[in-house]
């Protein structure tokens, strides 16, 4: 485990370098973000993701079903005085009629059982010419995978592909799950 797992302010800031440096440039090939650029982050945590695109003028929206990082994204805005929407919703139970430039879904898909749910849930959230980013972590990197939470020594080297039983995990990714701070 990384001081970034318990630190989450630490998590938000390089969130938001990550999203500043490589982020932002990736997407800008296929959509400008410019002030009233709409962006919605699924899963988004404590919205790291979502403060330079917020800096840069964008509205951004960000949805988690932790109750505790809605918290902690409102806080870490509230520090930065950057202007974000927070939902603490399951997103599947989200109801919305908004429509999106950009929506993110940065290491969100893999713990989802209802991956096509949430792709047409996607979709359907996107103006015309708007654009969904996603990403997903790769399984022996330094930042992410998820072989540094996994409970089984073996299990941690099998890669992408086993099966991603929440039992075999540390930390439920759960509204509960809010114990870092």
């Amino acid at each position: 485990m990384q001081e970034r797992h318990n630190n989450r302010r630490l998590y938000f800031d390089e969130l938001a370098e990550t999203c500043r440096s490589y982020f932002m440039p990736y997407i800008s090939r296929w959509h400008e973000v410019r002030p009233g650029t709409s962006v919605l982050e699924i899963g988004c945590g404590e919205s790291g993701n979502l403060l330079p695109l917020a800096k840069a003028g964008a509205v951004v929206t960000g949805i988690d079903i932790a109750s505790c990082r809605i918290e902690q994204a409102r806080r870490f805005f509230g520090e930065e005085q950057a202007e974000g929407s927070f939902i603490c919703c399951d997103i599947f139970g989200h109801q919305s009629t908004d429509k999106y430039d950009i929506i993110i879904c940065h290491d969100v898909l893999e713990h989802l059982q209802d991956k096509v749910g949430l792709l047409s849930l996607v979709r359907g959230s996107l103006k015309d010419g708007g654009i969904a980013f996603m990403s997903f972590p790769a399984w022996q990197m330094p930042f992410g995978g998820h072989q540094q939470i996994s409970r089984s020594r073996l299990l941690s080297h099998l890669g992408a592909g086993y099966d991603h039983s929440p039992c075999l995990y540390r930390y439920k990714w759960q509204a509960k799950d809010c114990t870092t701070t």
